[in-house]
């Protein structure tokens, strides 16, 4: 599907252009496909890719790029069964995004309430959602399926209902972006007990 091409224009766009392997764009691709590569269970090349990302990620030290490469880090290490690791890598991030700009703390909170849920640490989490209230329809998802996870992990599932809704679902779309979209979709759905296909 989809995926496959997006690994296949990944590999393209490295190939092509090797200085890339070491630049912004070449770091956060290279992130990019280990995510994919990790969440089909190729876990193995995902660590290998993540040992290449990683370091150089915290080189550049730029948020843009941090607030990227970590987080992925994180879910990366914990499917390898580190959640040490990968709360470590929650904790990096949370202290380098904290006086940034808000966008920087509402992009990676999909990935950190999960990661945060299943090593039941929902409080480091939490602290994520401070100045992480950018006003963006994508961040909004961000914050929608946060809220979601978290709201799921103390039984509220009331409040679930109610975050996903206000930060999720209503507003301006035109500029969600579609995998946070997906995702907040799928927990409303999953709260309310619909089972029915999402179309991504």
């Amino acid at each position: 599907g989809r995926w496959d091409e997006a690994l296949e224009l990944a590999d393209q766009l490295l190939a092509r252009h090797r200085d890339l392997d070491q630049a912004y764009e070449g770091v956060s691709l290279t992130a990019r496909k280990a995510l994919i590569l990790a969440c089909r269970g190729a876990v193995a090349e995902a660590v290998a890719l993540k040992d290449r990302f990683l370091p150089r990620g915290r080189d550049i030290g730029d948020p843009q790029v941090t607030s990227n490469v970590l987080p992925i880090a994180a879910f990366i290490e914990q499917a390898g069964g580190a959640p040490d690791a990968a709360l470590a890598l929650v904790e990096e991030l949370e202290r380098a995004t904290r006086d940034g700009p808000a966008c920087y703390r509402a992009d990676p909170l999909p990935l950190v309430a999960r990661i945060c849920r299943a090593a039941d640490q929902p409080e480091l989490a939490e602290r994520f959602l401070a100045g992480a209230d950018a006003p963006a329809a994508r961040y909004r998802h961000c914050l929608a399926t946060a809220h979601a996870v978290l709201a799921e992990t103390k039984g509220d599932h009331e409040s679930q209902c109610g975050n996903l809704e206000r930060h999720g679902m209503s507003g301006d779309r035109r500029c969600a972006d579609p995998a946070h979209e997906v995702s907040g979709q799928r927990e409303h759905a999953r709260v309310h007990g619909v089972d029915h296909e999402i179309s991504e």
